[in-house]
């Protein structure tokens, strides 16, 4: 058991070392993630693939993405994406740009579960998420 927080504070994936495959739980879902529920953490996201990353396994068994067989490949892509993502966030918010602008600009399609969950699920909350790691690291130093 490794865990993975980020989605929800107590996720966790499971590891099977001898067959290395892994259950993700629902720390995949998706290569590109572009829309989390108001609760979720992109940053810890991030670690939580990083650690999970450290580890050897190949197949990857995820609760909604089904069967990956190239999984570290592909939980290894949604890394560089969020990490790619992360630091365009930051650098739009440094330059000046609020987190809505940046919504628009990073994330101009509109998804319904936007609407239909009443904003539980939105891209916004990937910005935010990610804004305030960046700030409270700017205190801290």
């Amino acid at each position: 058991m490794i865990p993975t927080p980020g989605h929800a504070v107590d996720h966790v994936v499971f590891l099977n070392r001898e067959t290395g495959q892994l259950f993700s739980g629902d720390l995949y879902c998706q290569e590109k993630t572009k829309v989390i529920l108001r609760e979720e953490d992109i940053p810890t996201i991030i670690a939580s693939l990083q650690r999970v990353l450290a580890h050897d396994f190949g197949d990857v068994f995820c609760a909604h993405a089904g069967y990956l067989p190239n999984g570290r490949e592909a939980l290894q892509r949604k890394l560089d994406y969020l990490l790619e993502l992360q630091d365009t966030i930051i650098d739009l918010y440094k330059n000046g740009m609020p987190p809505k602008q940046i919504q628009a600009l990073l994330f101009p399609k509109k998804y319904p579960i936007v609407f239909f969950s009443r904003g539980e699920w939105d891209s916004l909350h990937i910005i935010r998420s990610v804004i305030r790691h960046y700030q409270a690291k700017q205190q801290a130093s």
